[in-house]
């Protein structure tokens, strides 16, 4: 009888090791299956000197050194989109300077070029006609001289203004130095 005694609290003692093994196994489970979800900030709550809690342990360091990785690259992300946005700003605003004339916001010389190349094009594609206005600003010298260059750009930016109101909005405008603009009308 102690035998049978000794052996069934021992199959019992065995029994509920077994239970308490296999939840804490289901537990280290459940914790995998969130973190191959993405979910890295769930931990397991095992200090057990054996085989599971070390590997519990070792769950958790991955847990967070994954969730770690996962915020340094947030933050990465998030500082390249912001570099990728000013590189964006620095490209249009080049862009630009390299086709507006940074005074009167009018076409530059390049833009000229390359515009007036398509007209002739297109004119000589439609048998129409073109005519190309090239207009000096006499006296400019007299008016930086009296007024400083300040002045003198005041005036190009307004005549710049003038030019730009007084033609239709099919006929193009630009400033290719200086006191000296051309105008281009298309048939």
């Amino acid at each position: 009888i102690t035998t049978l005694l000794i052996t069934v609290l021992s199959l019992l003692v065995l029994n509920r090791n077994c239970r308490r093994n296999a939840e804490r196994i289901a537990v280290l489970k459940n914790m995998v299956k969130f973190a191959g979800a993405g979910r890295f900030d769930v931990r397991v709550e095992d200090d057990a000197e054996d085989e599971l809690g070390e590997l519990a342990r070792i769950m958790n360091d991955t847990a967070e050194y994954l969730a770690e990785s996962r915020a340094s690259l947030e933050a990465r992300k998030k500082e390249l989109a912001l570099q990728l946005l000013e590189r964006e700003e620095i490209e249009q605003r080049l862009a630009e300077a390299a086709t507006q004339d940074p005074l009167t916001g009018l076409p530059n010389r390049a833009s000229f070029v390359d515009h007036i190349h398509h007209a002739l094009a297109l004119a000589e594609r439609q048998q129409g006609k073109l005519a190309l206005l090239f207009i000096d600003m006499d006296g400019l010298k007299l008016v930086n001289d009296a007024f400083g260059h300040d002045g003198g750009d005041l005036l190009i930016r307004d005549i710049g203004e003038r030019l730009k109101k007084s033609i239709r909005k099919s006929d193009y405008v630009a400033r290719l130095a200086g006191d000296e603009f051309v105008v281009i009308l298309e048939n």
